[in-house]
This record gives structure tokens, C-alpha cells and sequence, in this order.
């Protein structure tokens, strides 16, 4: 007996650009429900324009929700060398995909403050695995769990030719920012005084304030 072809069954959803009534696929649906999916579209034009129009929408259709609320959430379109996702915000604006997720979920970030994963996984955007911390206990963590980055030569104590410690480079941003010379400090730390400047102002050491 010849089998039937299984019938494909279609649901009707509302374009999320042009409000016009289209019918898709139930198993298309659920397939892009799951991959964190949020906004549907009647059509390409009508998608390129939300998405356009919509840095969120945007956002959202770069990442993969298939693992679950619990896992990791992963970043599919553009990442930088050490495999944290890029991505262009309102405006214009270059954030890191983690970063802009953290900021989406928790409001503005301190700039001050980095956005670490708990999973230790850089193109992860699951707001469950993100936390701010300082750039200094970032360092400390990678260093605890055995972690370095994969780029040759990082500005910090991972800098062979640096004469400081994380802890140190803390210190004197603080202290030169408190009022003390940088002519004291260069000589207490036994570094330039153009170095204590550099510190000062945050154009070295960047790793501390990521």
C-alpha cells in the first residue's frame, strides 16, 4: 500500500514589520522558536527592514538559543580573534555581543567594569552566564582557572617587558588620580613617569578596564 505524504500543517502569524497576516510552517515555527527566535516576517524585504529598524530584533537573530534557558547561548555572525562576538548597535555603536546582551538584560554597565562568563565560553550572550566584574578580578580568575588569552603580546603582567602587577597598576591609577605626582610614583614603583601618566589616563594596562 503506497504511503500518503505526511501533511504539513501551517499556522497563521502577524509580520512584525508590516502587520500583515502570512501563514508558515508549524515545524519552520517551532525550529526558529528554539533557535530564540522572537520576531517573524511575512517576507526578505519585510525582515531586512525589521531588522534594520530593530538593533534587538537584530541582535537576537545572530544567536542560537538551542542549548536551552541553562546553556550557553551562542553568538553565529562576526567575532574577534579571541572568539568574543562583535556587533554594531544603535547608532552606529561597536559593542561586544556579551557585553550588549548584559546591557539589554541589566541596564547600563559602568565602564569601568568588564562582562565575564561564568562559562568560560567567549561567543556565549546567555545573560544567566554574565556578571560584572573588575578587570583585575577577571585577570586573577583566568589566571586561577589556567586561562590566557590567545592574542601574542596583551598590555598587563602577561607582557614580559611589564614591570608591575595587576595589583600595582590599581594602585597607581588610583593614587595618581587621588592628586599624588607622577614623579613619586615612577620613582616608588621603579617606572617612567610617562608610564604612571599612561596608567593614569587608562591608554595602558587596557585589560584592567575592558
Amino acid at each position: 500500500m503506497k504511503r500518503m505524504p505526511r501533511e504539513k500543517k501551517s499556522m497563521s502569524l502577524v509580520c512584525a514589520y508590516c502587520n500583515c497576516d502570512f501563514l508558515i510552517r508549524e515545524y519552520v515555527y517551532r525550529k526558529r522558536v528554539k533557535q530564540g527566535n522572537k520576531n517573524f516576517y511575512c517576507c526578505t524585504t519585510c525582515r531586512v527592514n525589521g531588522l534594520r529598524t530593530d538593533p534587538v530584533a537584530r541582535f537576537w537573530s545572530k544567536v542560537d538559543k538551542t542549548a536551552g534557558d541553562d546553556g550557553c547561548w551562542l553568538w553565529t555572525a562576526g567575532k574577534d580573534r579571541d572568539g568574543y562576538g562583535e556587533f554594531s548597535g544603535p547608532n552606529g555603536s561597536d559593542w561586544s555581543a556579551h557585553r550588549y546582551s548584559y546591557f539589554l538584560h541589566n541596564g547600563e554597565i559602568d565602564k569601568n567594569l568588564m562582562v565575564c562568563h561564568s562559562c568560560d565560553n567567549p561567543s556565549c550572550v546567555n545573560p544567566k552566564h554574565l556578571s560584572l566584574n573588575t578587570g583585575l578580578y577577571n585577570q586573577g580568575d583566568m589566571s586561577r582557572k589556567g586561562r590566557h588569552g590567545t592574542r601574542p603580546a596583551k598590555p598587563g603582567h602577561s607582557n614580559a617587558k611589564s614591570k608591575l602587577l595587576p595589583e600595582q597598576a590599581m594602585e597607581i591609577y588610583k593614587r595618581a588620580n587621588g592628586g599624588e605626582s607622577a614623579s613619586k610614583l615612577a620613582r616608588e614603583y621603579g617606572v617612567a613617569h610617562q608610564t604612571i601618566g599612561a596608567i593614569r589616563d587608562k591608554k595602558i594596562w587596557k585589560v584592567l578596564w575592558e
